[in-house]
């Protein structure tokens, strides 16, 4: 599927390759490449309608700690937490987003300026 290398503002990074596509649902990737002492990561974000005028954003996350038992230690005492918290801020950015059409930036702060994004243009020949 689809890769993509997302830069982060703590100067990390992670790539997600696209492994299913639920049109109009949800869509699944795989992650690598990444900085945080996990294996065999995978994440779904996803919407659910309540009703015609009202959805659900979902985010789920399933993977291994690094480091055997003492990843798994750090997973209970430390890991479960920043992921909880990093989701949530995520939804709550896209929430702002949708609700303003603001752009989000660094700290989930609004910003008035375009993304960053970068096109990358194959070379010819």
């Amino acid at each position: 599927g689809a890769k993509r290398r997302c830069n982060f503002y703590a100067n990390t990074s992670v790539v997600e390759e696209i492994i299913e596509w639920k049109e109009g649902q949800s869509y699944t990737v795989v992650l690598s490449e990444n900085s945080v002492p996990i294996l065999n990561a995978t994440a779904t974000m996803g919407v659910n309608e309540i009703d015609p005028l009202h959805s659900e954003v979902y985010l789920e996350m399933s993977y291994t700690p690094k480091w055997g038992i003492f990843g798994r230690i750090i997973d209970v005492l430390m890991l479960r937490m920043v992921m909880r918290y990093v989701f949530n801020k995520v939804l709550k950015s896209l929430q702002h987003h949708v609700e303003t059409g603001e752009l989000i930036g660094k700290n989930g702060k609004p910003i008035s300026h375009i993304s960053q994004t970068k096109t990358i243009q194959p070379q010819q020949g």
